[in-house]
């Protein structure tokens, strides 16, 4: 069996297809690491420890090697990018080389575990002399007599570095006439391509296709008359019909014949121009009427959106006009009343998508403790009432009563349910009567009921001779008067 090189080429194309879609069939197009956790991920024959620092879950796309390098060669934000503990790429420590500079050269290195390359691109001061813009760039040879070609690259003065291959690396003889110009079978209009010969003798250049309209039917210009001719369009797209004789119409025209004329009116009013034809009839046509002429339109909206209906009419404005606002809008409205019957005062409005009327009133809220509970004052036995704040806030409790319980003492108060310490007794009271006579005579003149524990004052200046000494203090003690001094005569103890 002869292997050629064309069957070498071709199977390695093969393998390299069926290893491109073996390892894009196992990719997976994305992958998700979850916050403030790490994953492994393994991707075209590359693992990455990928810990996730952020608040929330991070999008790693790998729908192809690309996507996948870029993304552990650029890193994200809060993102950790570390190759697997246990898994270094296929590639570590394999040889490997770096991107050319400007005038091709490149330095070698190797392959680290994350499968990154050590080698750096040379600088560009180690060129020589000024290359060509496309140095470096891929180039092929010119094909042999069975189009083989190799490849290489363009060198620094700009020629291609590979040679033509020999035409020993051909398969069989080719036929004498191999890699000669060659012309194609001509089309319809004579035109041909060129090509060469391949190695069958088999000329490549294919017939050109005819023009787009060639052969296509066609109509002649008028005459006098409006009649025509037919015909074809030729290789050049030129109606092979020529316009008939006038020598060929009727004998005698109407008298308008030729001139201007108008059409009839459409709805609108709108005419079409034209010519009489022989026979007299004007060949314009009364025109369409507009296309929106009637149809339905709406008018603009008011303050509240509301709108009405109408047609368009032939300058194509609509008929229907704005509707007026609601006579409601903007006059004044009161709100509903909180629980202690206060309300707030706004305006009537419309609400988009709501019939009728909407107030910008809102019912007051309740004062802050309205409704609480609430204990009164004290009395002085320490008694209290509950009651809740009102609407002023004071405290609907009032204070228990307090007075006389004894109901044996003159002051007896039935409504109190605390005694204050006020109850009076008849029988243990003393009755001071006036005037009353104090030593060589004091100024009383009057008469006072006194109960247990009053005290009546007379001062220096009701004394007549100064032989009350000063103030005289009389005092009821369970029912016998007592005084700072020598008795009084103040008549008897009541």
């Amino acid at each position: 069996m002869r292997i050629t090189l064309k069957s070498i080429c071709s199977a390695i194309i093969l393998i390299s297809a069926v290893l491109s879609l073996s390892t894009q069939s196992y990719a997976a197009q994305s992958h998700t690491v979850y916050s403030n956790s790490s994953q492994d991920i393994t991707e075209y024959s590359v693992c990455k420890a990928i810990t996730n620092n952020n608040n929330a879950g991070l999008f790693v796309p790998t729908n192809s090697q690309s996507e996948w390098s870029t993304f552990f060669t650029n890193g994200a934000p809060n993102v950790i990018i570390n190759a697997c503990a246990d898994v270094c790429s296929p590639l570590n420590g394999q040889s490997c080389q770096s991107s050319p500079n400007s005038c091709g050269q490149r330095s070698t290195g190797s392959y680290d575990c994350n499968g990154t390359c050590s080698a750096s691109t040379p600088s560009n001061s180690s060129c020589g002399p000024t290359c060509v813009w496309n140095y470096g760039q891929s180039c092929t040879s010119g094909a042999n007599s069975c189009g083989q070609t190799n490849s290489g690259t363009i060198t620094c003065g700009g020629s291609c570095s590979a040679s033509t291959p020999s035409n020993s690396s051909c398969g069989p003889t080719c036929a004498s006439n191999s890699g000669q110009p060659c012309t194609s079978s001509a089309n319809a209009c004579g035109q041909t391509s060129s090509g060469t010969y391949n190695c069958s003798g088999v000329c490549t250049a294919s017939t050109p296709a005819n023009p787009s309209n060639y052969g296509q039917s066609c109509t002649s210009s008028a005459n006098s008359c409006g009649q025509t001719n037919s015909g074809t369009y030729d290789c050049r797209g030129t109606c092979s019909a020529s316009t008939p004789s006038n020598a060929s119409c009727p004998p005698t025209c109407a008298s308008n014949y030729g001139q201007q004329c108008t059409s009839g009116s459409n709805a609108c009013g709108q005419t079409a121009t034209g010519t009489y034809d022989c026979n007299g009839i004007c060949n314009a046509s009364t025109p369409s009427n507009p296309s929106y002429l009637g149809q339905t339109c709406t008018s603009g909206s008011n303050a509240c959106g509301e709108t009405n209906t109408g047609t368009y009419n032939c300058n194509g404005v609509c008929s229907a006009s704005t509707p007026a606002n609601p006579w409601w809008l903007g006059v004044s409205c009161t709100s509903s009343a909180n629980s202690c019957g206060q309300t707030s005062t706004g305006t009537w409005s419309c609400s988009p998508g709501v019939q009728g009327a909407t107030c910008s009133a809102t019912t007051p809220s309740n004062p802050a403790n309205y409704g609480q509970a609430c204990q009164s004052a004290a009395n002085a036995c320490g008694q209290t009432n509950y009651g809740t704040i009102g609407c002023d806030g004071s405290c609907s409790a009032s204070t228990p009563g307090q007075g006389c319980t004894d109901p044996n003492a003159t002051n007896y108060n039935p409504g109190a349910s605390c005694d204050d310490g006020s109850c009076r007794y008849s029988s243990r009271g003393c009755t001071l009567y006036g005037p009353v006579t104090w030593g060589y005579g004091c100024i009383g003149g009057q008469t006072t009921q006194m109960n247990s524990g009053d005290t009546v004052n007379f001062s220096a200046s009701q004394c007549a001779y100064g032989a009350c000494n000063g103030a005289i203090n009389i005092s009821c003690n369970n029912g016998n008067l007592n005084t700072n001094y020598e008795y009084c005569n103040a008549g008897a103890a009541q």
